[in-house]
């Protein structure tokens, strides 16, 4: 097998070192893309807000997921008593579709985890 080791001209990129301290995921960044990668996403950081930001301003519930079943483990969920949320036992959520859903949660109070996303 042949053991060679090639770089091209775009394998090479000079970057100022006051960049690499004022962002510190760039290499990250230089590594698998270019100089014009790091300004795309340094663009989408100011212009937009992040995930979490939306969170916090529209005081939406967070959280992981939802299992039904997991051994003695419960905890009380009855904040959410009523609100609507997907059911994948039904196949609302299919990779690249969320189908709507008007179904609310409707358990007491215990369940695994309350883990939701509204």
């Amino acid at each position: 097998m042949f053991k060679m080791f090639t770089i091209n001209r775009h394998d090479i990129q000079t970057v100022q070192q006051d960049r690499l301290k004022e962002y510190d995921w760039l290499w990250k960044v230089l590594v698998y893309g270019s100089y014009l990668d790091f300004n795309f996403i340094k663009r989408l950081y100011s212009d937009f807000d992040t995930i979490g930001d939306i969170i916090a301003q529209e005081k939406i519930i967070f959280k992981q997921g939802l299992k039904r079943k997991d051994g003695a483990k419960q905890i009380n969920v009855s904040e959410l008593k009523g609100k609507i949320f997907l059911d994948t036992q039904k196949k609302q959520l299919k990779p690249f579709i969320i189908m709507e859903s008007t179904q609310k949660w409707e358990s007491h109070a215990l369940i695994y985890s309350a883990h939701i996303l509204f």
